[in-house]
């Protein structure tokens, strides 16, 4: 396929796809074969155009985003899977917003076929990439197009899961500081997020930080209002050490016999040398 034929690509898929939505648009209006619900089902209906109306707009902010980053940044004119901005949430942003904008219109008319329409859509769009875009790079051993497929889905936008991990500011240190006194405990590999504590008939969360020692898992939290708080699990009384990287942060979870503690949101923090630390205690 010469360089030509491929620019035509995305106008063609468009209307294929506008073609397709617009004659669903007509046949619901000209026939009551496609109509799902009846007039007193209003709940049904309101929820169809609600779903519709948040795809339509997510799809026009997607497209607004996209145009302005073809227009205001060079590295997304001289390469074809430029991880900055929108290409943080979807590969493939203009044929995003083109499904979602679309979905959006089919979801407003309250009918359950048009989810047959949006499938066919997505199969489209989804063949168009795959054989059109994606085959350029088939045969090429590209580090950063292959880490960026990983990441970051084809069609369907996501928030980033690749987030950078932030030092501890001024504030934090004092924290920190706190956290030794309190527990009279060397800090190794603090993290600093949102937990979650499970105690015996006690569920609470707390802002707070999470640390090794030599002994074993430490957590410390202070608030005016609820004051110091510290608790101490030791790693040969550790069931399960659970960890996972996800939209909002990184997690851990430390399961005893008794008590656990669950870590939320943590952006703050050596991370990966808690990990690596715990896993040799406890022998993993």
């Amino acid at each position: 396929m010469n360089i030509k034929n491929i620019r035509r690509v995305p106008l063609i898929t468009t209307l294929s796809v506008a073609t397709l939505t617009a004659l669903f648009l007509y046949l619901s209006e000209q026939t009551n074969k496609l109509v799902s619900f009846d007039t007193d089902q209003i709940i049904y209906v309101v929820f169809f155009i609600l779903l519709g109306l948040f795809f339509f707009f997510i799809g026009i902010y997607l497209s607004i985003k996209t145009f302005k980053q073809f227009r205001s940044n060079k590295e997304v004119l001289t390469t074809d899977h430029s991880n900055l901005g929108v290409y943080n949430n979807v590969r493939n942003p203009y044929y995003s917003s083109v499904f979602l904008i679309s979905s959006g219109i089919l979801l407003m008319t309250s009918n359950f076929l048009s989810f047959l329409i949006i499938g066919v859509n997505w199969l489209i769009l989804t063949l168009v990439i795959i054989t059109v875009k994606e085959a350029k790079y088939s045969n090429k051993s590209d580090t950063n197009y292959l880490k960026h497929v990983l990441r970051v889905n084809r069609l369907i936008p996501w928030f980033n899961q690749y987030f950078e991990i932030n030092a501890f500011n001024s504030k934090d240190q004092i924290y920190l500081e706190q956290a030794g006194d309190f527990l009279n405990k060397e800090l190794i590999a603090p993290v600093m997020g949102i937990y979650s504590l499970s105690l015996p008939k006690l569920f609470w969360f707390r802002k707070g930080v999470c640390f090794v020692s030599e002994q074993g898992i430490s957590f410390y939290s202070y608030d005016v209002f609820r004051g110091h708080y510290g608790q101490l699990i030791a790693f040969d009384k550790i069931s399960s050490f659970v960890y996972g990287r996800g939209t909002l942060g990184y997690s851990l979870k430390i399961h005893a016999s008794n008590t656990s503690i669950n870590l939320y949101f943590i952006k703050k923090g050596d991370v990966e040398e808690f990990i690596k630390f715990t896993k040799k205690r406890i022998k993993v």
